[in-house]
């Protein structure tokens, strides 16, 4: 957590130094984007448990049950 804010705090002197944009729509940006990053890695898990579980179950029951 503390990295982030660390990081949000480089993205606020960027912006002061470039004047391009306001330092807290880079802020912004930079949370969102982090946080789409965050989101897409748990989908991905996500869908690669769902792909893995079937053949696991049918593993363990022929292990069990046989």
């Amino acid at each position: 957590m503390q990295n982030n804010s660390y990081s949000c705090v480089n993205a606020f002197n960027l912006a002061r130094l470039t004047s391009l944009v306001p330092s807290w729509v880079t802020c912004k940006l930079f949370h969102i984007s982090l946080a789409l990053l965050h989101c897409e890695t748990q989908i991905m898990m996500y869908f690669s448990f769902l792909s893995i579980r079937p053949q696991a179950l049918r593993l363990f029951f022929d292990f069990t049950f046989h």
